[in-house]
C-alpha cells in the first residue's frame, strides 16, 4: 500500500477512535527477538518442522520466509526465504489446508498457490466478492476463511475459490467490526486483528459474533521501546524520529498444536511473543 492509503486505512479502523476496551487479558510464556523484522501480513506455524511461517507485504519486498524459535535463547533464527512475490505484488495473508499453501495479494486480485515444499502451482483470481483486496486468511480444516478489510468473512471453496459464505462480522456491542485483517481459526473460534487496533478479537467463525477482546498494547509498548533505545543508543536519531507508528501495528497470530499455545508479532516488530488468552 502506499504512504497515503495506509495512513487513509489507519485512521478508518483506529482502534484508538471508538474502540471498546477489551476485557480479557493473557499469559506471555516466551519473547522471542527476530533478528531481520519484516512487514507481517501472513502468519502461522508448521508444527511438523516447528516453523513460523510468514507471508510479508510492501510491493517490491513481498515474499514467503519460515524461521524457528529457540526458548533456550529467546531468539529466532536467521529467516529462509521460500518464495519472492513479482515486484508489482504486495503479499497478504497465508494459510495451508490439504497439502496446499494459499498465499493472497492485496490489490493485484490473485490468490499464489504453493504444493507443502513451496513449490508454485499457479495464481487464481480472488473471490469477486472480496473487491480485489485480500487481507487475511485461514482455515477450519475444511473451507477457506478470508478477509479483506471490510466487516465481512469470506467462506470459500478451496477447490474453486469461490465464496459459498458471506458471514458479518460484529462486535459485543453488536456493531460491525470493520478493518478485519490477519487471522487464525482454532476449534470453534477465529481470532482476528483488526487495522489498527491493539485487540486481538475473538468471534464465533460460523456466526460472526465477537466473544472475547484481548488487550495486546504491552506487546506493542515493549517493540516501540526497544526500538527507541536501540536507536538512542547507537546514536540514530533519524531513524527512531522516522519510526513509522501508524503502519507497525499489531498483525500475526499463528497457533502451536503441540503447546496449545498462540504466537503473536506485528508489521516489522523486533519480537515474536508466545501466549495463552485468559478466557
Amino acid at each position: 500500500m502506499n504512504t497515503w492509503i495506509l495512513l487513509c486505512l489507519a485512521l478508518l479502523f483506529s482502534g484508538v477512535i471508538g474502540e471498546a476496551k477489551a476485557s480479557q487479558d493473557y499469559n506471555l510464556l516466551n519473547t522471542f527477538r527476530i533478528p531481520f523484522p519484516a512487514f507481517t501480513q501472513g502468519f502461522i506455524y508448521n508444527n511438523t518442522n516447528k516453523w513460523i511461517i510468514e507471508s510479508t507485504g510492501l510491493t517490491g519486498q513481498s515474499r514467503i520466509r519460515v524461521y524457528t524459535l529457540n526458548e533456550d535463547t529467546q531468539e529466532a533464527s536467521v529467516a529462509k526465504r521460500k518464495f519472492q512475490n513479482h515486484n508489482n505484488e504486495f503479499g497478504e495473508g497465508l494459510t495451508y489446508l490439504n497439502g496446499t499453501y494459499y498465499q493472497l495479494t492485496w490489490m493485484n486480485k490473485i490468490i499464489h498457490l504453493f504444493d507443502s515444499n513451496f513449490k508454485h502451482l499457479g495464481s487464481k483470481p480472488l473471490p469477486k466478492e472480496m473487491k480485489g483486496s485480500g487481507w487475511g486468511i485461514t482455515t477450519d480444516n475444511h473451507f477457506l476463511y478470508a478477509t479483506s478489510g471490510t466487516d465481512i468473512i469470506f467462506k470459500i471453496d478451496p477447490e474453486t475459490l469461490l465464496t459459498v459464505e458471506e458471514i458479518k462480522a460484529l462486535d459485543t456491542d453488536g456493531s460491525p467490526l470493520r478493518g478485519l485483517n490477519e487471522c487464525q481459526i482454532v476449534d470453534k473460534d477465529l481470532y482476528c486483528n483488526k487495522w489498527g487496533s491493539t485487540i486481538i478479537y475473538k468471534l464465533n467463525y460460523k456466526t460472526g459474533q465477537c466473544i472475547t477482546k484481548y488487550e495486546m498494547k504491552p506487546l506493542l509498548d515493549k517493540v516501540v521501546e526497544t526500538m527507541r533505545k536501540e536507536a538512542t543508543e547507537k546514536g540514530n536519531s533519524f531513524r527512531w524520529s522516522n519510526y513509522d507508528h501508524m503502519n507497525n501495528v499489531l498483525n500475526g497470530i499463528a497457533f502451536n498444536p503441540d503447546k496449545n499455545t498462540f504466537y503473536v508479532t506485528g508489521k516489522n516488530w523486533y519480537y515474536v511473543f508466545e501466549v495463552t488468552f485468559n478466557d
